[in-house]
Formats: structure tokens, C-alpha cells, sequence
């Protein structure tokens, strides 16, 4: 896929290709799936989904109006705005929680304390709303997982993006929150980076 990415955004890294990989072995390849992508950023992880699965449709939840723009111009360059709704808004006050098959995210999940030591060209260009995670680098994770556990239906997949470090408290708040069959995989670096897991 080839997408635009500016400032607007988190810039697309190589290791989101796993987080990818790992939600598409969960959606059958004919099915009709609702899919949902929160904090889509540049859309790149929808987009990915929705290019692998021609039946399927998404919603692109993104707070940030500038972020939003620049999902749009992505979906429209990729012929794919007519199988994804745009939706500027919290994900507390996200209403399609329940609608949704799989949701995909690869929330901000740095801890705030390690934002100045990150390379000029991250920290620098990456807008903050996309980085810092919090005190520890697990709000965005607490948030999600209570939300879907509240929300999502039974039988529905959550799939997330994680810090090399944190696989063992995601898989905690996950047990926790009353989701189960988790799978995990690793990036090209061989760290820790993403995690499958179903509604109970």
C-alpha cells in the first residue's frame, strides 16, 4: 500500500505489519466483516485490513481532526471511502463498539518519562497525542481493554499493537477484563508486538 504521511499523524512503521498479519488470520477471507480502527492515525492499519478483505467494511475512529483529514486523503486515494466511515470522536464516546466483528488499534503507548530521550525524528515529528501512553505508557491500553470488555459483543476480536515491554501487563488487563484465546506475535526485530484476543 502506498500512503501519505505527514505531521498530521503517527508515521507507519515496518513493525505494525505483524499487528496486521496477526488480525487477518482472525477474519475469514470471504466474510463481511465490521471492522473498526481506534485512533486510525494515517488509517494505515485499516486500510491494510481492508485491502486483504474485499467484503469487509470499517470505521476509522480518530479524535484528532488533522489525523482524520489525512485518513480521508489515504482512503480516497486507495478507492476504499465507500467501505469506511470517518468518525472524529473519544473512544468513550464511540457508539459502534458493539457493531464490530474485530477492532484494531495501535494506541499511543510510550511512558511519558521516555518521550524527550526518543530519537529527534519521532519525537519531533510524530504529534504527542500519538506517543505518550501515560505515566507507565498502559492508559490507552486500560481504557480500550475496559471499553471493549463493557461494550464489545460476545465472540468479537480485539487486536493491539504494544510496546516491546509490555506484553505481560496487556495480557493481564485482557485475562481481566474477561477476554480469552489470546495470541501474541513478534515483530521483524523479534520483540514483543502485538496481541490477539476474543470476547468471552
Amino acid at each position: 500500500l502506498e500512503l501519505w504521511s505527514d505531521g498530521r499523524a503517527l508515521i507507519p512503521r515496518a513493525d505494525s505489519e505483524c499487528v496486521v498479519d496477526l488480525a487477518l488470520m482472525q477474519i475469514p477471507e470471504d466474510a463481511a466483516w465490521h471492522l473498526a480502527d481506534l485512533g486510525t492515525g494515517s488509517g494505515a492499519l485499516l486500510a491494510a485490513l481492508l485491502s486483504q478483505r474485499q467484503r469487509a467494511s470499517g470505521a476509522a475512529v480518530e479524535q484528532s481532526a488533522a489525523a482524520i483529514s489525512l485518513a480521508n486523503e489515504n482512503f480516497e486515494t486507495l478507492n476504499l471511502t465507500g467501505r469506511v466511515q470517518l468518525v472524529q470522536s473519544a473512544w468513550a464516546d464511540w457508539a459502534g463498539w458493539d457493531r464490530c466483528d474485530l477492532i484494531i488499534s495501535n494506541p499511543p503507548y510510550i511512558a511519558s518519562d521516555v518521550i524527550p530521550d526518543l530519537a529527534p525524528e519521532v519525537r519531533d515529528f510524530d504529534p504527542m497525542d500519538a506517543l505518550d501512553g501515560g505515566p507507565d505508557g498502559l492508559a490507552a491500553y486500560r481504557e480500550i481493554i475496559a471499553l471493549g470488555g463493557e461494550r464489545m459483543r460476545s465472540g468479537a476480536h480485539l487486536v493491539l499493537e504494544i510496546g516491546y515491554d509490555q506484553n505481560s501487563a496487556v495480557t493481564d488487563l485482557l485475562g481481566s477484563a474477561g477476554f480469552v484465546q489470546l495470541e501474541h506475535r513478534k515483530d521483524l526485530s523479534g520483540n514483543d508486538r502485538a496481541i490477539a484476543a476474543k470476547k468471552s
